[in-house]
């Protein structure tokens, strides 16, 4: 059976350090870069553009030494975050919020990866949110801690 693989959205990110912050969870935060060393956790580089202009500090520091874990977008995943753009109301264009998402789903569609995320669905009048465009294109997702129980990762 091949290896799960796993593409991080920023508020993912954002919510697995504080949660799990390295000083208490070390060992989590190894296993993370093993998986990144072996290419079965990713993100877009837009989410490495969201870290840096929202977040910044340690969170940032580290994912600036995880050589690999932000991949570039290539044509296939353009033409997928076109189609959610032009289909959606995921992006608010005016908030400047959430412009990494739809790479994010796209580029674990391209990848056959899931999605990690700390959204959930969308309730009624809310704005469309990154589970509820899974589900549209077929894009399994989770949660940070649905990672550490998908890995069987345990922590004494």
């Amino acid at each position: 059976m091949p290896p799960n693989r796993y593409c991080f959205d920023t508020n993912a990110l954002i919510d697995g350090w504080k949660n799990y912050p390295i000083s208490a969870f070390p060992k989590l935060w190894a296993n993370l870069e093993r998986m990144i060393r072996d290419e079965t956790a990713f993100s877009s580089i837009e989410v490495k553009r969201e870290l840096a202009q929202w977040h910044g500090g340690p969170l940032v520091t580290w994912v600036k030494q995880q050589d690999g874990f932000f991949r570039q977008s290539t044509r296939q995943v353009q033409n997928i975050v076109a189609k959610i753009t032009d289909t959606t109301d995921l992006v608010d264009e005016e908030a400047q919020k959430s412009t990494a998402d739809p790479f994010v789903i796209a580029l674990a569609k391209v990848e056959g990866a899931r999605v990690v995320t700390h959204e959930g669905r969308a309730g009624p009048r809310q704005r469309v949110k990154v589970p509820d465009v899974c589900m549209k294109l077929a894009v399994q997702y989770t949660r940070f801690v649905g990672v550490i129980t998908s890995e069987g990762w345990v922590f004494k």
